[in-house]
């Protein structure tokens, strides 16, 4: 868990407003984390979509 905690520090958030809605985008994730979230399960993939 530390390893997959390590993983994901690098993982940002960015949250702009456009015509009074709030659009919020993942920036910086690879392969490699989406991968990590499927085997997590739905509910940890949905956090990130």
């Amino acid at each position: 868990m530390r390893w997959i905690f390590f993983n994901f520090q690098g993982i940002t958030e960015l949250s702009t407003q456009k015509e009074g809605e709030i659009e919020s985008k993942i920036l910086d994730m690879k392969d490699i984390h989406w991968k990590i979230l499927s085997l997590m399960g739905d509910k940890y993939e949905n956090i990130y979509l």
